[in-house]
């Protein structure tokens, strides 16, 4: 395989330098040219024989044309046929290629020594170079994972304070102490809405209902109006029934 396998050529200046030649001489030169453009030196040998071959014609037919064809060519001193225009494009390709490679090479480069987190080597470093400082957060962030797993075991013998209780749940838990698994959390649920969705005040009215000879009627005085939950006296309701307030 040709090491440039594309030819670029400019169809305006190739018709516009090659309208007066034949079809013969047309796909003629067109076959130099390729078959230059895929040698090392981008160039032809001067053996006719070799040409002729190479135009795809008899020795004879090229001797008849050669003066057309090669008259875009030039022999150089070391005995190769050259045409000027092939031999630029060649280098200006070459030349592309070439940084283009360059431009890889420091591309992965750089990738490479990103993933692994180190800096590449300049030309007056050697691998006993002092530590750069991606080598230093490394080690610190090292020293760090360790003091964080050296902290975690620690913490994992010594139990863990239990979060807090919310004022919400220990009023359910009361309401179903005072009142009983089944109606207690209904119960309380009704308290709650009444008080507004206070739950610190919810809270405040079944620890006074706790208090009370008949927790139940108290809560349902509350329900019905009958008190107010910041109600600071000492009420009880009495045998009968009815409300009873003692100052």
């Amino acid at each position: 395989m040709a090491e440039f396998p594309a030819l670029p050529i400019w169809t305006d200046a190739y018709l516009a330098d090659t309208r007066h030649l034949t079809t013969i001489q047309h796909g003629a030169y067109l076959l130099l040219l390729v078959t230059a453009w895929r040698t090392p030196d981008c160039a032809l040998p001067d053996d006719d024989q070799i040409l002729a071959r190479y135009a795809g014609c008899d020795l004879r037919t090229w001797r008849h044309h050669k003066a057309a064809v090669m008259a875009f060519w030039r022999l150089g001193e070391d005995g190769l046929w050259r045409q000027k225009k092939l031999t630029s494009v060649r280098q200006n390709v070459a030349d592309l290629s070439s940084k283009r490679a360059k431009a890889g090479r420091k591309g992965a480069s750089a990738r490479m020594s990103e993933n692994s987190g180190d800096k590449p080597l300049n030309s007056n470093e050697t691998a006993e170079a002092k530590p750069t400082s991606c080598h230093k957060q490394n080690a610190s962030k090292t020293e760090a994972t360790k003091t964080k797993t050296n902290i975690s075991v620690i913490d994992k013998s010594i139990p863990a304070p239990s979060a807090p209780l919310s004022h919400e749940k220990l009023a359910f838990d009361l309401g179903r102490k005072l009142f009983g698994p089944r109606q207690g959390g209904s119960l309380t649920a009704k308290l709650r809405k009444h008080c507004g969705g206070d739950d610190e005040a919810t809270l405040a009215t079944l620890r006074t209902a706790e208090g009370k000879s008949d927790p139940r009627q108290y809560v349902g005085a509350v329900l019905r109006g009958e008190l107010s939950t910041s109600h600071d006296f000492d009420a009880d309701y009495g045998p009968n029934g009815s409300w009873r307030c003692d100052a």
